[in-house]
């Protein structure tokens, strides 16, 4: 079999084996097929060449040295030890205002004043955990995934769209998780934005991307936010109910409807149950077999029990919309995270055993309840 880099060359022929004189240049001119060893560790070597070429082009120079083009001479260099060189090529003058030894190289190298302004934190919610017993949701983000939600980003810009957000409204969101849905809340300007996340990690994430005068976000849970009565004309929340206890849905979404004045609007983005007449020994088996892939409790319902639970609390169901429960499907991967972040994703998964077990564990459990699940959008609003 040839090797990688030797190409095929094939040239049209007459039947008895001679080369035809008849046919135009173009055509006669040799045609060069690339042909691929399966030797599977020249595949995991051009595999890691191309992740070390891309973590150069997002990283930087800084953070990798290259002898030669070789992937076996390509060598990461670590974040100190590439600040220690950049403090070194510094004049003497310059160094005992970097007696705080910098957290990357990146530190080393931008200006105090860049420094200084709010980033995202690299703390990763539920990083203290590991990664066999972690909730579902917070493996996903270890290994890169930003959109967590179950109908992934085509069903938050429906909801984003049903709520109409404008530049006079007050929103609550409860559980951003990574901010995702915020940021695209934003670009609304609303008057106010309050987030209400209950993990501090998580928390850190929103509030550093939170700059206006009018935007928060606070540590607390969704049941008991503090919040003023009728100080929200939005409230919205995204694939936390599901997650929850049926006495937990209904005081979560009473709260809600506490924080809303008259008129105003409650979305949720959960997983739901079809049909509407699933059989109940086939529901909990659904839930047994995703709380144990996800680590924790799944209690989706269906349709016209969401519709119920928001009527409850006095709000009328104005928009509904449907889709499948594709999270962690290659293509739905591609559409929320894009060609980077998919790549991103793949090659955390590829080095991290436990990240690639989890992972499989959980799309075996959806895809094997798949004609049962979808994911569905409801907004209400508050008479």
């Amino acid at each position: 079999m040839p090797h990688l880099s030797q190409p095929v060359e094939l040239c049209a022929k007459a039947s008895d084996g001679a080369p035809t004189g008849k046919i135009s240049k173009r055509i006669a001119r040799p045609l060069v097929i690339p042909c691929f060893s399966l030797d599977a560790h020249q595949l995991l070597t051009q595999l890691r060449f191309g992740f070390l070429q891309y973590g150069k082009a997002l990283l930087g120079p800084q953070r990798f040295h290259e002898s030669h083009a070789h992937p076996q001479r390509i060598q990461y260099v670590p974040p100190r030890r590439a600040a220690l060189r950049t403090l070194a090529s510094r004049p003497r003058t310059t160094r005992r205002a970097n007696l705080r030894f910098p957290k990357s190289a990146a530190d080393a190298i931008l200006p105090t004043s860049e420094r200084n302004q709010p980033k995202m934190t690299n703390e990763t919610p539920g990083e203290h955990l590991d990664m066999a017993k972690m909730p579902g949701h917070w493996a996903l983000a270890r290994i890169g995934k930003r959109v967590l939600r179950p109908g992934g980003l085509e069903l938050t810009r429906q909801m984003l769209a049903a709520l109409k957000i404008g530049q006079s409204d007050h929103v609550v969101e409860f559980a951003p998780g990574l901010g995702m849905t915020a940021r695209m809340a934003l670009q609304a300007n609303p008057a106010s934005y309050t987030a209400v996340e209950r993990d501090e990690v998580a928390a850190r994430h929103v509030s550093a991307f939170l700059t206006g005068s009018h935007q928060r976000c606070v540590v607390g849970s969704a049941e008991k936010t503090g919040l003023e009565t009728g100080s929200a004309t939005v409230v919205y929340g995204e694939a936390m109910l599901t997650m929850q206890t049926t006495e937990q849905k209904r005081r979560i979404t009473a709260e809600a409807a506490r924080l809303l004045q008259t008129g105003g609007r409650y979305a949720i983005h959960e997983i739901s149950l079809t049909p509407d007449d699933i059989d109940p020994a086939e529901v909990a088996r659904i839930e047994s077999d995703l709380g144990a892939a996800i680590r924790a409790g799944v209690r989706p319902l269906r349709r016209s029990e969401w519709a119920a639970l928001l009527e409850s609390q006095g709000l009328t169901v104005e928009t509904e919309c449907t889709s499948g429960f594709h999270l962690l499907e290659p293509k739905r991967l591609i559409q929320d995270e894009g060609i980077r972040g998919a790549m991103r994703i793949a090659f955390n998964v590829i080095r991290d055993r436990q990240a690639r077990r989890r992972l499989f564990t959980m799309r075996r459990a959806i895809r094997k309840h798949a004609h049962h699940l979808s994911a569905i959008m409801m907004m209400g609003i508050k008479r």
